[in-house]
């Protein structure tokens, strides 16, 4: 009878150890795994000792949570959790360690609290207290258990993450956390960003957590260094969170909700926001908005292709002068339409580059550099004229097929839709002043960068305007305007090459 029980009692641990391999399965590698794991001898024990703590130092219910972007189970806890449940409530704090993403920063905790604690590497994993930690489907049931028996729990912190180790959550020094921790407390988020700052003090940081409204967060900020950041999102597993406001302290980034009164302080959040000048420096100047333009206004291309277009549409129809003035107005508009839509699509390609936020010193030469470059040819076709030069004028190739294009219209409305297509024959003589204008406002909002690039292609065009204009009002005719554009297209490139090398030393410089 002994010998069965030992039996027995072997049987029941082999079992339970099985159990923990089982939940200990990697969700990527196992369809049926009950949560996501990361590499470590350890298992999870899903039998634990529910020892509520008593003698609490806290008015909130304080839980250390594991996640992981990318993790289908974590995908299920983490917008319930994190969006539905801790934006709403003022008794909750939860301590975030995303381990996927900031796998470097991160992984390593969740394999400390597991050698302190025994709380396993599954995850997600949702830590109440030293012997209350739960994963995947149990952590929603015991978080409403506890919020609705109203428990109150200190922040459970194994010393080597947190060296006063379990404490208050009123009282942490969220600056001596290991790792890249995000904080989401009433209705608020702050999560650490850049580890070569000086961070700011931690009761600054409890100040605006426990404000209880925007009017008294905006408050606080104002009396900081700080810098507005574009992107407002926090990534969850397989969502994102959307703040109305996210604001860049030294060493963390604060978002809330509500209508900021906050001024727009632009900076690329690589820099240390003790750079005072940052948002001087980097605020684009609308003399190089104007400057840009008029590199593309006085290009002669966007003449030569306006002079074929009036030369076909009288040519059909010469008596009818009003034909030629809508044809010549829906060209442009057709221009100025395509090339608006052309410059939003640069500003949000640099602003969608993954690295360019961490290279944007790097690029700001670069595009300088690019700046110059062309300047240079430009001018070199003021010296050495030859038809189609590289980077100033419409390739040689692209003429034939433009004016055959261009020969067809008849009609205002053809003259649109071959304005519009035009455009992209366009593309190799007028692209380069649009990348560098497009490089510059992708510092910016797109509401801020939106009149800037509004103000350019209102530039870009009056030229087109300007002849269209002219020729209908009978003051010169459009023969007589194209053999201006032949006498003066040197000077024309000399005007753009000048200004655009002063634009590209500028940038080289600082002066913009």
């Amino acid at each position: 009878m002994n010998t069965k029980k030992i039996f027995s009692f072997i049987f029941l641990i082999l079992i339970i150890f099985n159990l923990g391999i089982v939940f200990a399965e990697d969700c990527e590698t196992d369809p049926n795994a009950d949560s996501c794991v990361i590499e470590d001898d350890s298992v999870f024990n899903p039998f634990n000792n529910i020892n509520y703590n008593n003698t609490q130092e806290t008015n909130v219910l304080g839980i250390v949570y594991f996640t992981g972007i990318g993790c289908p189970h974590c995908a299920k806890i983490d917008p319930i959790l994190l969006r539905d449940i801790a934006l709403i409530r003022n008794d909750l704090a939860i301590i975030e360690y995303e381990v996927k993403a900031l796998k470097e920063f991160n992984a390593n905790l969740m394999l400390e609290y597991n050698e302190q604690y025994g709380s396993g590497t599954g995850y997600p994993l949702a830590i109440f207290s030293e012997n209350d930690y739960y994963v995947s489907g149990n952590i929603l049931t015991i978080l409403e258990e506890y919020l609705r028996d109203g428990k109150k729990t200190n922040i459970t912190l194994p010393e080597s993450v947190y060296e006063e180790g379990t404490t208050a959550f009123e009282k942490i020094d969220f600056s001596k956390l290991k790792g890249k921790p995000t904080i989401w407390y009433n209705r608020k988020v702050i999560s650490r960003y850049y580890d070569g700052e000086i961070p700011i003090d931690d009761k600054i940081l409890h100040q605006i957590l426990e404000a209880k409204n925007i009017e008294e967060i905006e408050n606080i900020i104002k009396q900081q260094e700080y810098h507005t950041i574009d992107d407002t999102k926090i990534q969850l597993s397989q969502t994102e969170v959307v703040f109305d406001n996210t604001i860049h302290i030294p060493g963390w980034k604060v978002y809330y909700n509500g209508n900021s009164t906050l001024n727009y302080v632009a900076c690329p959040i690589t820099e240390e926001v003790t750079d005072t000048d940052c948002a001087e420096k980097k605020k684009i100047p609308l003399l190089t908005v104007v400057s840009l333009a008029l590199v593309d206004a006085v290009n002669p291309c966007e003449f030569a292709v306006l002079i074929m277009l009036l030369i076909a549409i009288m040519t059909a129809d010469p008596k009818n002068k009003k034909r030629t003035l809508y044809a010549g107005l829906a060209f442009t508009a057709a221009i100025f339409l395509l090339y608006f839509i052309y410059g939003i699509l640069l500003i949000n390609i640099f602003k969608l580059i993954p690295a360019i936020d961490t290279i944007r010193k790097i690029v700001y030469t670069v595009i300088a550099a690019i700046a110059i470059t062309i300047g240079v040819f430009q001018i070199k076709d003021f010296f050495f004229y030859k038809p189609g030069g590289f980077l100033t004028e419409m390739p040689l190739s692209f003429r034939p097929k433009v004016k055959k294009l261009i020969s067809s219209i008849t009609s205002p409305k053809g003259a649109f839709f071959v304005g519009a297509f035009v455009t992209l024959f366009l593309m190799p003589c007028t692209i380069g002043p649009y990348v560098i204008l497009g490089n510059l406002l992708s510092t910016e909002t797109i509401l801020v960068a939106l009149p800037q690039l509004l103000l350019y292609n209102i530039i870009f065009i009056i030229p087109m305007l300007a002849i269209t204009i002219i020729v209908y009002l009978g003051v010169k005719k459009v023969d007589e305007v194209a053999s201006w554009k032949e006498r003066n297209i040197k000077y024309m490139h000399l005007i753009a090459g000048t200004i655009m090398i002063l634009i590209g030393l500028g940038m080289l410089l600082g002066w913009f």
